[in-house]
């Protein structure tokens, strides 16, 4: 296991405390201890290396509740295991892309805009148009789509240039129905005439 050494220069003997330092689930010291003395030098090499190495790069020790005890680690040699991808997360995240608001942006600008969309942006949907589009309501983004699609832009337009369609309050004018034009009875006219009638015969004379 020479190589697994060479690997960590910097550590002069594999002792406990510098594995310890590197182990992220601090339970039952005691114990571990004394797991970690019972190794060959080789062991407690591979021990500290696999503790790092599981500490950086595998996804289920970033759930302290999910890292196994150091006692259990050490006596398992659990520093050869290999990390299994979660290929359930990675179905709910391939389903959210195909399925969620980025999937319908992106449908609907490779219509307006054809290659010059996929060039620009892909053939599907990024990471940061997915996460930043998760946050925009429904409504809101086909507002963005139906603006962008009224601009007659010839370009495609970036990720904060749709979110700020998106989110850009309307500046139309509700419509007002006019209202009809204010028409007087003959009936309530004829009295109105009839005085008209007496002030002008009163003044012709006729």
């Amino acid at each position: 296991m020479a190589e697994i050494k060479d690997l960590l220069p910097s550590i002069e003997s594999p002792t406990f405390d510098v594995f310890w330092g590197h182990y992220p689930r601090k339970t039952a010291k005691a114990k571990a201890q004394e797991k970690f003395a019972a190794l060959s030098d080789a062991d407690k090499f591979a021990a500290i290396k696999g503790a790092e190495y599981h500490s950086k790069c595998n996804p289920q020790w970033r759930n302290p509740q999910l890292v196994p005890m150091a006692a259990t680690y050490i006596n398992g040699k659990r520093w050869e295991d290999e990390i299994v991808e979660d290929r359930d997360a990675k179905a709910r995240v391939h389903s959210s892309i195909t399925t969620g608001p980025a999937m319908m942006v992106w449908k609907a600008m490779t219509q307006m805009f054809g290659a010059p969309w996929i060039n620009r942006h892909g053939e599907s949907p990024q990471p940061v148009w997915v996460s930043q589009l998760a946050k925009v309501p429904e409504a809101q983004i086909k507002k963005g789509l139906r603006e962008c699609a009224d601009s007659g832009a010839e370009f495609p337009p970036s990720l904060p240039s749709f979110l700020a369609m998106c989110r850009r309050q309307s500046t139309t004018l509700p419509e007002f129905k006019a209202l009809p034009r204010p028409w007087g009875s003959e009936e309530a006219a004829n009295p109105a005439f009839d005085e008209l009638r007496k002030i002008l015969h009163y003044r012709t004379g006729e």
